[in-house]
């Protein structure tokens, strides 16, 4: 894709061609993951987010700008459940880092993303991730939201047999609630 990209002039086609690279690095990060471990069944998660936090933070260069606040249990995840999780990782934090703070004069870390996982009881997981942001509109619906995006985290939310809802809470907060596939 970068090869690609320097033949392009297209300012659109080129920004499709950087948001499906950025969807494609949850993925080849898992792969590296279980390249360089000796234990193939799963995904040490904390392991796994930080580096692709640090990815988000360098491709959107927001060090300095937006602080990544984590909160992240010692999990390990089979791989059928990280990849969607990462994805669904993914699209949350590039959404918050490109539309949460937009017209507003952000320094020194003041913005942040806080991003959880945690285990519950019965080995349900709970992912968060909220910003002090702008926050959402009056009456968003995301279920009627036409972007590749928003239908991707209503899928992969399905597939790992939960779903999640989005919050006005001093910015937006995205809670994925348990569900019968999302387990330790």
């Amino acid at each position: 894709m970068n090869s690609q990209s320097a033949y392009l002039t297209d300012p659109a086609i080129l920004e499709v061609l950087r948001e499906s690279q950025h969807r494609m690095h949850p993925i080849l990060l898992i792969h590296q993951k279980l390249y360089q471990s000796e234990e193939l069944s799963g995904i040490d998660m904390q392991n796994y987010i930080h580096p692709l936090l640090d990815y988000l933070q360098d491709s959107f260069q927001t060090q300095g700008r937006i602080a990544f606040l984590t909160d992240i249990d010692a999990l390990t995840l089979d791989v059928s459940q990280a990849v969607p999780l990462g994805l669904i990782l993914n699209e949350a934090i590039t959404n918050s880092i490109k539309y949460a703070f937009e017209n507003r004069d952000v320094k020194d870390n003041e913005a942040f993303i806080r991003i959880t996982l945690k285990n519950l009881s019965g080995n349900e997981l709970t992912l968060g991730i909220a910003d002090n942001g702008i926050g959402l509109p009056e009456g968003f619906n995301s279920t009627e939201l036409n972007s590749l995006g928003m239908s991707l985290m209503h899928s992969l939310s399905r597939q790992l047999g939960a779903h999640f809802e989005f919050k006005n809470e001093n910015g937006l907060c995205i809670h994925s609630l348990p569900g019968k596939n999302l387990k330790n």
